[in-house]
């Protein structure tokens, strides 16, 4: 399976020159909307042309929810950095009439894609064996959301929380991503595409779009 995974897009252009057809599964890694550079109108118009990408082509394409997408999405709940009040009514209509288009996560056997990753301290102290299966399901429920997108100290929650999906910052996962997992994660920006761990278990940061025009790929076997 050749796979393609995109980085943070923020209203941003820089992917559009893309080959998709080269590819089976083109994963997007979420946070389609707010920049403190791009303005309103032109988020809009790139958000409203990803929902098309996979409305045409549902198996092909992968849209996870990253911690400024759920904002809108399940306003007002679960607030976030840069939040557009004049764009909220739209936006938001946006994710919850296209709600059908979106997941928390992508699984591939040891593969697992999510916005922000997993740490095994957050897994654990919820009593979570990760998965995308698991995640997609707790989407379905508040318990389930209240977990999912639960944002820790480092990222501004309280002092003894610990972020889950939408927010876990790399100083949470690069030394404490969960074992057996090859993660590919977006949300803390990166001025390349970097990896850590080993064969064993690992994480890739891919939001990168910000300093340069570089995707993540592999034919996973």
């Amino acid at each position: 399976m050749n796979v393609l995974a995109i980085g943070d897009i923020h209203g941003r252009r820089n992917w559009e020159t893309l080959r998709f057809e080269d590819y089976d599964k083109v994963i997007f890694a979420g946070d389609y909307v707010d920049s403190y550079h791009v303005d309103e109108a032109e988020i809009t118009d790139v958000f409203t042309a990803i929902l098309a990408l996979k409305r045409n082509d549902p198996d092909r394409f992968v849209l996870l929810l990253g911690n400024h997408d759920v904002h809108y999405r399940y306003f007002p709940e679960y607030p976030c950095s840069g939040f557009r009040p004049a764009a909220q009514s739209v936006w938001s209509r946006l994710f919850r009439d296209n709600e059908d288009l979106f997941q928390a996560a992508w699984q591939y056997r040891k593969y697992l894609f999510t916005h922000a990753g997993v740490s095994e301290r957050w897994a654990r102290k919820h009593g979570i064996a990760p998965s995308s299966d698991l995640f997609n399901s707790m989407l379905s429920h508040r318990d389930g959301r209240d977990i999912l997108f639960e944002c820790g100290a480092l990222r501004g929650g309280a002092p003894s929380a610990l972020s889950g999906i939408v927010w876990a910052d790399q100083r949470e996962t690069y030394r404490d991503f969960y074992p057996g997992l090859h993660q590919v994660v977006g949300h803390t920006p990166q001025p390349f595409i970097r990896r850590v761990g080993d064969e064993d278990g690992s994480v890739t940061y891919i939001d990168v779009l910000e300093r340069t025009t570089a995707f993540w790929e592999k034919v996973l076997a």
